[in-house]
């Protein structure tokens, strides 16, 4: 009798205690998490509103008016009458960071600008000078070493436009084609319309004014010629 009870197979404990306490603890982690939530909402919403509101404030961009492309006009025979052509002005940055090197900087492009012989001022004026033919390398020299000591942030190259063909070239001559945060060339884009029809409208305008010139030369001559034979003006 004692040995059939030893060998019985005794009752599995429930476990439902140790899943509720699991779910327990699971609810309680979720509540604080979202209990701090509701306060870190609340307390930048309130406490810390004027801050946040002045960092929104900075981060503001003013609305920049950005016109249309203006298409190609061709004429009845598929010929191109007018075009939108890019123009670029030229400026070099003298307040750039090149300019101002720290004293551990491995490079001085400053003294690059000043000194170098294959991409200082030098060699700079002379290309521009036989590029833009505006200024002799002389002349070129003075005028960026005069940018230079103004410490201009926006010191035009030259006082004109220049074509992309052109800008391309440039972008290779000595010290800028270092590059902008070296040399702290840039350039500023404008587009400029351009086609035949101008010189049609020129023609047509000229041809106009030539009528009416000879249009009044006739009237002159019919009165002339009534008042010589007597008659009366109309």
């Amino acid at each position: 009798m004692g040995m059939s009870e030893e060998n019985e197979p005794k009752e599995i404990e429930p476990k439902s205690s140790r899943i509720l306490f699991c779910y327990f603890v699971v609810v309680l982690l979720l509540g604080l998490v979202a209990v701090g939530i509701l306060f870190r909402a609340f307390d930048t919403a309130f406490v810390e509103r004027d801050k946040w509101m002045k960092v929104a404030e900075s981060q503001k961009r003013p609305n920049r008016l950005v016109l249309p492309g203006r298409g190609n006009i061709y004429s009845s025979d598929g010929k191109l009458m007018a075009t939108s052509v890019p123009r670029y002005y030229m400026y070099i940055d003298f307040k750039a960071d090149a300019y101002t090197p720290a004293k551990d900087a491995k490079y001085n492009w400053l003294d690059t600008f000043k000194t170098s012989k294959k991409d200082g001022v030098d060699s700079l004026a002379f290309y521009l000078s036989r590029k833009l033919k505006d200024r002799t390398p002389a002349g070129y020299k003075a005028y960026l070493l005069k940018g230079l000591s103004g410490k201009s942030r926006q010191f035009p190259i030259y006082a004109g436009k220049v074509s992309y063909s052109d800008l391309k070239e440039i972008r290779k001559f000595p010290f800028l084609r270092l590059g902008r945060y070296k040399s702290g060339f840039y350039t500023k884009e404008m587009v400029q319309r351009q086609g035949p029809w101008r010189l049609v409208r020129s023609v047509i305008s000229t041809e106009r004014s030539r009528r009416v010139e000879l249009r009044r030369g006739r009237m002159d001559w019919s009165c002339n010629t009534i008042r010589s034979c007597g008659g009366r003006p109309g």
